[in-house]
């Protein structure tokens, strides 16, 4: 069960906390066993809220989006302001305080969460850290993903409602490390959108590493380390998956035989071309071709 502050609850303010029979219906379904809510709120002009929890209280991990005002957060030594736009990242066992400013209170979105996978979700945030505090920002859409998160809980907790709950959650959780990739890439040296627009435009060329990491500017290994850091793959592999789609985007659109599209992408071997596709989409050209759609 979830430590969870007793705030006394202010005009706009909501607190979630499912009851143990609910957690185990959600820690037993296939559909929400590894990532699923324990608790979850929003306090607004949180004046007084103050919480701390030591390795052996905190069995759950927890996020703090604060969006309005400001709170000191404490972890061991550290200690860092929480301001609108950030969110904390308190896996469970790691010991913290946090407090709400006395002159300008935080407002703030809070879940508890846990699941066999949730280490998963929580990994792109925590960037192999052991906790954390990030930027990403007051998007409309981050917001709202924040409220309808809320909005979904019901008194009754239904497993149909549990469901969506735990859905939701996923969904904040994949938007936040999109987010966070996104500002990475902004931090980084190396312009991703800049680099994918290159390959887009010499999709008909064979590419190689070398070129690539010239055009990024880069040294070859820091360039391909760098590009999988950022999108999760290699940059040739990305380069292949961007023909493979173009090549998807001729089959669907007309009747253009196989060896016309490989010639148009490059490929001066039809058989060559063809094993690629199959090894990215999963099947032959003339298959995919035949698939019905729609």
């Amino acid at each position: 069960m979830p430590i969870v502050s007793s705030w006394p609850l202010a005009a706009g303010s909501q607190r979630y906390v499912i009851p143990a029979f609910a957690r185990q219906l959600l820690a037993a379904d296939r559909r929400s066993r590894d990532c699923y809510p324990e608790a979850m709120g929003f306090y607004g002009h949180a004046a007084g809220h103050a919480m701390q929890r030591s390795p052996a209280e905190h069995e759950e991990h927890l996020l703090l989006y604060c969006v309005q005002g400001r709170a000191t957060l404490e972890v061991g030594d550290s200690s860092q302001v929480l301001q609108a736009g950030t969110l904390a990242v308190l896996p469970a066992g790691v010991a913290h305080a946090y407090r709400a400013d006395s002159r300008d209170p935080w407002s703030l979105y809070w879940v508890h969460l846990s699941g066999e996978g949730v280490a998963d979700f929580l990994m792109p945030l925590l960037d192999d850290k052991p906790w954390a505090v990030l930027a990403p920002g007051l998007s409309p859409a981050l917001l709202a993903d924040w409220r309808s998160l809320l909005e979904a809980g019901t008194p009754g907790f239904e497993p149909a409602a549990l469901q969506l709950v735990a859905a939701r959650l996923r969904q904040v959780l994949v938007h936040l490390a999109w987010l966070g990739s996104r500002s990475s890439q902004a931090r980084s040296r190396l312009d991703v959108s800049a680099l994918q627009n290159f390959m887009q435009q010499h999709l008909q060329e064979s590419l190689s590493l070398e070129q690539l990491a010239a055009v990024a500017g880069m040294e070859k290994f820091h360039f391909a380390k760098t590009f999988r850091r950022l999108t999760g793959q290699a940059p040739l592999q990305h380069f292949q998956h961007l023909r493979m789609a173009r090549a998807c985007e001729w089959l669907d659109a007309g009747e253009e035989g196989v060896a016309v599209i490989a010639q148009r992408l490059g490929y001066s071997d039809a058989p060559y071309f063809s094993r690629q596709f199959r090894q990215v989409i999963g099947m032959a050209p003339s298959a995919y071709r035949l698939l019905k759609r729609g």
